[in-house]
């Protein structure tokens, strides 16, 4: 069974706000760069946001698939867990070993 449908929305605004910190980081690294090193004769004043606005694109493109490859199955038995989109993991929990469930809810959830 997969999980619910909405939870890619909270994907894709954590992919944007992630790639939103890294222009912001990557520009100021590349703003201090080129004041330090005035003289120096290639200049990309674009680099930090492209690979910002890069990392987000690619983020967002693997939320379908990361959202395809999240499966449970609940057994009398077991509960099993899957997940990953290139390192593949799949985690069977005895029922009998589950002490705690804990059920975390933010703005966006």
């Amino acid at each position: 069974m997969g999980i619910h449908p909405a939870i890619r929305k909270v994907w894709r605004f954590s992919a944007v706000m992630s790639a939103l910190v890294i222009i912001a980081v990557a520009s100021g690294v590349e703003f201090a760069f080129l004041k330090i090193a005035d003289g120096w004769p290639i200049r990309f004043p674009l680099l930090g946001p492209l690979f910002g606005i890069s990392v987000g694109a690619y983020s967002l493109s693997l939320v379908n698939r990361q959202w395809e490859n999240w499966k449970y199955e609940v057994t009398p038995d077991t509960v099993t867990l899957s997940w990953g989109v290139f390192w593949k993991t799949r985690r069977t929990v005895p029922r009998q070993r589950i002490q705690r469930v804990d059920i975390n809810s933010g703005p966006l959830d």
